[in-house]
């Protein structure tokens, strides 16, 4: 893909994880970012754990105590959310997403477009580290005007037709389609090897 203008149609679970890779990994001419809905991409907050660290957790019961207090920190985040949303907590949050976006994003017209329009937990919450600073790369582009037609040349939106190289449909998965052979054959075992 280096020196290609590439086309990016998808901002859910798949298109947050490529971009960063693409702008990452290859030498683009220029990404046209295609997005219907911004969606809430949260921070992973992801770390390597040092040698002495590992050790102390691999003592018996701190690695356990550690595990579930971890578990608890992160499922009472729902119950703040959904349990007491009208308290204004989920509104609280939202606010600070969008501030976060605005510090994280250097063009005001995009950290614009990436602050979502609905309630917090509407659609998936997505997990991201680089998905936001890979936005500042200075071959990113969005259109979130509305695909009308693709061509064999590229895309053409309401705002703009561009001429585009290569084409990544990140539209997430269609599971009735996908998994249609579970239904249509008679399968007395399944096993699933990973």
């Amino acid at each position: 893909m280096n020196g290609k203008t590439v086309g990016l149609i998808g901002s859910g679970a798949s298109s947050i994880q490529i971009l960063p890779s693409i702008v990452k990994n290859f030498k683009i001419k220029k990404l046209v970012h295609f997005q219907r809905n911004a969606a809430f991409v949260l921070p992973r907050n992801q770390f390597a754990y040092s040698n002495r660290g590992n050790s102390f957790l691999a003592l018996y019961p701190f690695g356990v105590l550690y595990r579930w207090w971890r578990y608890i920190k992160l499922e009472i985040r729902f119950i703040f959310l959904w349990r007491f949303y009208k308290l204004g907590f989920s509104q609280w949050i939202r606010g600070l997403h969008a501030k976060g976006i605005r510090k994280h994003i250097k063009d005001e017209k995009v950290a614009e477009a990436m602050v979502p329009d609905y309630v917090l937990g509407c659609k998936r919450i997505l997990v991201s580290d680089e998905f936001y600073t890979a936005l500042n790369e200075p071959c990113y582009n969005l259109d979130d005007s509305g695909i009308l037609e693709l061509s064999e040349t590229g895309i053409a939106t309401k705002d703009a037709e561009h001429q585009l190289d290569v084409i990544i449909f990140a539209t997430g998965f269609d599971l009735s389609s996908n998994f249609k052979f579970l239904t249509e054959v008679n399968i007395s075992h399944l096993f699933f090897f990973s």
